[in-house]
């Protein structure tokens, strides 16, 4: 209660004391200004004496703080406005109508001015910048003695500061342009002070920000008179003063009044601190006994972690090796797999470098020297590790680091990759296949076309101009050329789109047909050829129409396929059965014949590749192995399924069953028009059969 008495009357003071400084504020303002329309010269002087009394009195506290402050922000400024001050009285003696100095005008007192504005501002600007910093005092007095001197000799003795005002004209344009300066530089220091506001106490905050802005006012006042007598000079000389006595409040008011509270509150905030760490201290040694006693429980579990550590270490599916110096302290029981060790004490205590490949001891030098340096993680390379029996693994390695007991162990994973490298290899060369395949296959089009062109051109003219022996001759060694031709098509054919198929580029032309008359269709086409080997053709179904997405070109292509091997592989006599069975949701098409069969052992690699049933010297027919395995693609491609059934002496089934789908909307692959001049598909699907004559 009584301490909010107390605080309440202290309230009421600190009012009546503001109230105070600011009626007797508004009084001297109003008798300046009187003054200064009586007189104006005696109210510039007034004015002056009083901004200089406040820059020396700012200069004398400031400077008497430089050994009890903590950086160089107190002693620069008192330095600062030692010389503002000096500067400002120059310009008071010198003002027109002092009669002191020789030059009658205003132009010496303007320059003083400027000078003295600049000083003031830039010095005000750099000490926000010293508030962490520590300078000599000596020597940011000379700093200050060099400056005023050479701009003294500018303008007494070298003539080179230039004209500030001109009787005739007023302010030159070098005057107004350094008012401006000196403004952004003020701006500048007010943006630094907001910056470090947290530096300085609540007050001296406020009166600084205050201080500045009035500098701003009155130098902008400073740039807007043709006469040193006008008003807007004598406002910006009344505001000069007052932001002086600001500064002055903020800096000797403070430090005489307030000593507790100076400028800089470092003190308190240092005490705070200080109190903090003893508290801290003091948890500190509380908490101190505790992990005393549980010290020995957390040397258990170090133990016990330990373990565990060497448990998940021979769990892992890599070789582990845990070495310090290079010298291996611990491997696991892959590690002993990978080098061919009996036990694992015959890797322990000897140098990782033993097992590792002479071509890489530089490598594995470097990555050891780097994790003893950085204690981090090296990137995974590649190496070659040397087996007990002297035999090298391909391996692939990384390696991180860490500090236990002032050593630095090193945890080395290694893992086998020879059957990753095997099966790079491979595809490597499964591409390059692919490549020589597509590469042969364009090298052979060319003369191929060119025998085939010239083969028609032959025909021509066996029909036009021979006959007899002769032409039965010529027609039958062209039927075998063309033939061969179809034989050379179908092959270049089907290696591009293996490479086409295998590079990812082979697409379908998906569009709705019905696919039951597409597959008659293709059967009815092929029954004159398969009647010239005297075998029966039967077309079956249990629908009549049946929509689906397909692509019919490649559908043509899967079936002229089959039926050329059922063609193949079935004698005269035998018959092939087609038949297309509807279910709902998906369709099944079927080709069967009561051929030669398949021998069972053979069946499971039947659409391999490059793979063939009758490898024979005497077969009947001739093929590429790489049909059927086309076949199987394509089906793939419908999201369909191939299968084989067969029985050697009694025939062979593939069946295959695509999804019945329906496209809603157009497809955005075009169809391709069929070229009426290309070769026919029928002649090169069956081009590996033999017919008689």
């Amino acid at each position: 209660m009584i301490n909010t008495k107390i605080i309440g009357r202290n309230k009421i003071l600190i009012n009546l004391e503001a109230f105070k400084n600011i009626t007797l504020a508004i009084v001297l303002i109003i008798t300046a200004v009187c003054i200064s329309f009586k007189n104006y010269l005696l109210f510039h002087t007034l004015i002056e004496i009083a901004s200089v009394t406040s820059a020396f009195i700012i200069s004398i506290i400031a400077i008497n703080t430089y050994k009890i402050s903590y950086n160089s922000y107190f002693t620069f400024l008192g330095v600062a406005f030692a010389f503002v001050g000096g500067f400002n009285l120059l310009h008071a003696l010198a003002y027109k109508g002092m009669g002191i100095f020789q030059d009658g005008t205003s132009n010496l007192a303007t320059q003083l001015w400027i000078i003295t504005k600049f000083i003031e501002s830039t010095s005000i600007l750099v000490s926000f910048n010293l508030l962490e910093k520590k300078l000599k005092e000596k020597t940011i007095l000379l700093i200050y003695f060099i400056v005023s001197v050479l701009l003294l000799m500018s303008i007494f003795s070298w003539g080179v500061f230039p004209v500030c005002y001109i009787e005739s004209s007023g302010l030159t344009v070098f005057k107004k342009i350094s008012e401006y300066i000196i403004v952004g530089i003020l701006i500048l220091s007010i943006l630094t002070l907001i910056k470090k506001n947290k530096m300085f106490h609540r007050s001296v905050y406020i009166y600084m920000i205050f201080s500045l802005v009035t500098m701003i006012i009155s130098e902008i006042s400073f740039t807007l008179y043709l006469n040193v007598f006008r008003i807007s000079n004598m406002v910006g000389h009344i505001l000069h003063a007052v932001s002086f006595y600001l500064m002055y409040k903020a800096i000797s008011g403070t430090s005489l009044q307030r000593p507790y509270n100076l400028l800089f509150y470092e003190l308190t905030q240092a005490n705070n601190e200080l109190k903090l760490k003893a508290q801290e201290l003091e948890k500190s040694n509380e908490k101190l006994k505790a992990e005393i006693r549980e010290r020995k429980i957390t040397e258990n579990k170090l133990i016990a972690s330990e373990k565990r550590y060497k448990n998940l270490v021979e769990t892992l599916p890599d070789a582990i090796f845990v070495h310090v110096d290079g010298k291996i302290i611990l491997v696991n029981d892959e590690a002993k797999k990978l080098l061919g060790a009996p036990d694992s004490n015959n890797i322990i205590g000897k140098m990782i470098s033993d097992f590792v490949h002479k071509d890489y001891h530089e490598l594995l030098y470097n990555r050891l020297d780097k994790l003893k340096e950085d204690s981090s993680t090296v990137p995974i390379v590649e190496e070659k590790f040397v087996k007990f029996n002297g035999q090298t693994v391909d391996v692939e390695i990384t390696s991180t680091s860490s500090v236990r007991r002032g050593k630095n162990v090193v945890v080395s994973v290694v893992r086998d990759i020879t059957e990753r490298r095997l099966l790079n290899e491979a595809i490597e060369y499964d591409k390059l296949k692919g490549e020589f395949f597509a590469n042969i296959s364009h090298e052979f089009r060319t003369p191929l076309n060119v025998i085939y062109a010239t083969l028609q051109f032959m025909e021509l003219y066996v029909a036009q101009n021979a006959s007899g022996k002769i032409r039965e001759t010529l027609e039958k060694n062209a039927k075998a050329i063309k033939q061969n031709c179809y034989r050379l098509i179908r092959l270049l054919g089907n290696l591009l789109d293996i490479t086409k198929m295998d590079s990812g580029f082979f697409k379908l032309r998906l569009n709705n047909h019905n696919i039951v008359n597409v597959v008659e269709e293709i059967t009815l086409s092929v029954a004159q050829y398969i009647e010239t080997k005297r075998v029966k053709l039967i077309f079956d179904t249990n629908v009549e129409e049946k929509t689906m997405a397909c692509d019919a070109e490649k559908m043509e292509r899967i079936m002229l396929n089959l039926l050329s091997n059922a063609v193949k592989f079935t004698n005269p006599g035998d018959e092939i059965l087609v038949s297309v069975e509807d279910r709902g949701e998906s369709i099944i098409i079927s080709v069967k014949d009561t051929g030669i069969g398949i021998p069972k052992h053979k069946l499971e690699f039947i659409f391999d590749r490059l793979r063939q049933v009758d490898k024979s010297l005497t077969r009947n027919n001739e093929g590429s192995g790489i049909g059927l395995s086309i076949v199987k693609a394509l089906v793939n491609m419908h999201d369909g399924e191939i299968t084989v059934s067969s029985e050697y002496g009694k025939g062979s089934e593939f069946k295959m069953e695509f999804p019945v789908r329906i496209f809603t909307a157009k497809n955005d692959t075009l169809e391709v028009a069929v070229d009426s001049n290309s070769i026919d598909q029928l002649s090169v699907e069956f081009s590996d059969i033999y017919f008689d004559n």
